[in-house]
């Protein structure tokens, strides 16, 4: 459940999504979403670490982009990620 991803990045940070799928042998699109983002030290001294996080595997029954931008809108809704789409 990607809701402690959710936590983790703070709200004014800049997040990369990263997506990838691949067709199963059922012909459905199984997809992968990640998460890139900064994350700040605790220590002032020592510089931000970039971060992947795995934050969502699904299937997709078509290839289209109005598809996919409907799965990542309700991903969105869901966990209270909000994306600008």
């Amino acid at each position: 459940m990607p809701w402690y991803i959710t936590k983790e990045i703070v709200a004014d940070a800049i997040v990369a999504i990263i997506a990838d799928g691949t067709q199963d042998i059922s012909n459905k699109e199984e997809t992968t979403i990640i998460v890139r983002y900064l994350e700040q030290s605790h220590n002032p001294d020592e510089p931000p670490k970039a971060v992947e996080r795995l934050f969502k595997v699904f299937t997709l029954h078509t290839t289209s982009g109005t598809d996919f931008k409907a799965a990542l809108w309700g991903l969105s809704m869901t966990t209270k990620f909000h994306l600008k789409i």
